[in-house]
């Protein structure tokens, strides 16, 4: 879109929840508008008050605004992530997509893999920002601005530091937060409805959603009738009859989805193991009509849902205590591998990390011990623990969580690692790849900054997960829901692989065995026969994630250096 002047530009790519407001502001400061949608919003709000704009919008957002006169570029993305912007700074040059794969064909990066980038994969199953899985590409950080300028690049963090000041907020009180979250994310002109699965966090949204909307609003869950341990398709019956949705179920199986799982990797903008269900959920919704689809992303980080609120507190305490004998410990601990491999080299691997929260979080939420992606891939070398972050975010993350309570911050990581470079990233881009929109109303500005201005002790996830939730949105919702365990909206992987899925994946696992690659293919294989043979012991994730890897290579032209 370029301004009535004709001296600015802006590509913009998002939702803007408030620009209603942000409009009538500035309609009342005699900017008058030419279309009804948010772009021209954005693009006004810019144009008056510059980058301090960007506080003010609360959606989610990447956006490019030329300005003629100035000779100058702003970039910026939305205060958590919900929307990807890469970058390739060259020269004093700047290229930007809201896709890697973008700047891959416009032949601006090449397609050599970074090292850095693949330990952080095996290490926790995605690509840890602002690095990513192509050399020289980098991804803007969450809730920042990048000035350029005659070669010039600035960047700044435009969130404002987050008050250390706590506040009340009575259930009834959070309610109507949720309420009116919810409504501003249902605004749409386009079929709009919600995931719904059998626990909390969806069935919050549907119910909150039925009380805002004057007709019924839709619901979708999957089912797994191939699988039924892990089939919530019953619970979700019940929520979507107590709440009043109309609901679509819709069965999905091994041998459905074989053919499409080509499809599903070639989605991914990065290497994730975690993305198939997104696909797999956004292609059901598209089928069912949707364009937009609200999601309970952000609820388990901002309400306690996570066992890491009470393990990683723990874990750093233990760190700390051991102190000087930790090396010991971890020295010892590696010794012993051979006794149960995978366990003890993860606690050898903790015991061997720096004291303080943020690495017990990093030990907590990886996959592998450094030892163990060092063995998986010996050539990437170094000793040691590996951190899998680069120095910068570490910094950063260190600086925001200084002095908070512990559940604070494992709040603000689990936002800002965990959320940001997993879930966000998998919802964007395979959304997109069936031109679905996923919206995430508990990552609305006014509701996210109440949550985490109440005091911490009440995102403790004891002696349930998630009490402030359950307190608020309870009493709306089926009996049977509030005393369910958290499951997690997971597909049965492990029963797949053995089976219909089982040639599929020995065969992705080979795409692996490439020139100048750093990974050991005895490993891989190893691997794999050690799933086969002890499935549970072993989990699913460890082999998938290296099957996704192998595909998303291949599929993307990518070489060691």
């Amino acid at each position: 879109m370029v301004s009535a002047d004709g001296r600015r530009a802006l590509a913009y790519n998002g939702e803007l929840y408030n620009f209603r407001e942000l409009r009538e502001e500035l309609r009342a400061g005699g900017v008058a508008f030419q279309t009804a949608g948010d772009a021209e919003v954005v693009l006004e709000a810019l144009t008056k008050w510059g980058a301090a704009a960007l506080p003010r919008f609360n959606g989610m957002f990447a956006l490019a605004l030329w300005d003629e006169d100035a000779g100058r570029l702003l970039l910026a993305r939305d205060r958590f992530g919900q929307k990807p912007l890469y970058l390739v700074k060259h020269g004093g040059e700047i290229a930007f997509a809201s896709e890697l794969r973008a700047l891959l064909e416009a032949g601006v990066a090449d397609r050599r893999i970074d090292a850095e980038a693949l330990a952080g994969f095996l290490l926790y199953g995605s690509v840890p920002g602002p690095g990513t899985i192509v050399q020289g590409v980098e991804l803007l950080g969450a809730g920042t601005a990048l000035s350029w300028s005659a070669g010039s690049v600035t960047p700044s963090r435009y969130v404002p530091a987050r008050s250390r000041e706590r506040r009340e907020l009575s259930a009834d009180a959070l309610r109507e937060e949720l309420r009116q979250a919810v409504t501003r994310h249902l605004i749409s002109d386009v079929p709009t409805g919600v995931f719904l699965s059998g626990g909390l966090d969806s069935a919050s949204i549907a119910v909150l959603a039925a009380c805002s909307s004057v007709v019924p609003v839709q619901t979708l869950t999957l089912s797994f009738p191939d699988v039924p341990a892990q089939d919530e398709a019953r619970e979700a019956r019940e929520t979507a009859a107590h709440v009043g949705t109309h609901h679509t179920e819709i069965a999905v199986s091994a041998d459905a989805i074989r053919g499409g799982l080509e499809e599903a990797i070639r989605s991914l903008d990065q290497p994730s193991g975690d993305g198939l269900n997104t696909w797999l959920v956004a292609r059901a919704a598209k089928s069912a009509g949707l364009t937009v689809a609200l999601s309970g992303i952000g609820a388990d980080e901002l309400f306690g849902g996570y066992t890491t609120f009470v393990d990683v507190p723990r874990m750093a305490r233990l760190r700390s205590v051991a102190g000087p004998a930790s090396g010991f410990i971890a020295g010892a601990a590696s010794m012993v591998r051979a006794a149960d491999p995978r366990r003890i080299s993860r606690i050898s691997d903790f015991m061997g990390a720096p004291s303080g929260l943020l690495p017990a979080y990093l030990a907590r939420r990886r996959m592998r011990s450094s030892a163990q992606v060092r063995d998986l891939a010996p050539g990437l070398g170094g000793k040691g623990w590996m951190q899998g972050i680069s120095e910068a975010r570490r910094a950063g993350l260190d600086a925001a969580i200084r002095g908070c309570a512990p559940e604070d911050a494992v709040a603000l990581l689990e936002l800002d690692l965990y959320m940001g470079d997993t879930l966000l990233r998998d919802a964007d881009c395979m959304g997109m790849a069936h031109s679905l929109e996923i919206r995430a109303p508990f990552l609305d500005g006014p509701l996210a900054d109440a949550v985490l201005g109440l005091d911490a002790r009440r995102r403790r996830p004891v002696p349930v997960p998630k009490p402030l939730l359950l307190e608020a949105v309870g009493p709306l919702l089926p009996p049977g829901l509030k005393s369910r365990p958290k499951r997690g909206f997971t597909l049965p992987l492990a029963t797949w692989m053995r089976g219909l899925l089982r040639k599929e994946v020995a065969d992705g696992l080979e795409r692996l065995d490439v020139q100048g690659s750093p990974i050991s293919m005895p490993a891989v294989r190893a691997l794999w026969k050690d799933f086969l043979d002890r499935t549970d012991a072993v989990g699913w994730y460890l082999p998938w994630t290296l099957y996704v890897l192998g595909h998303y290579l291949a599929a993307n032209r990518l070489r060691f250096a």
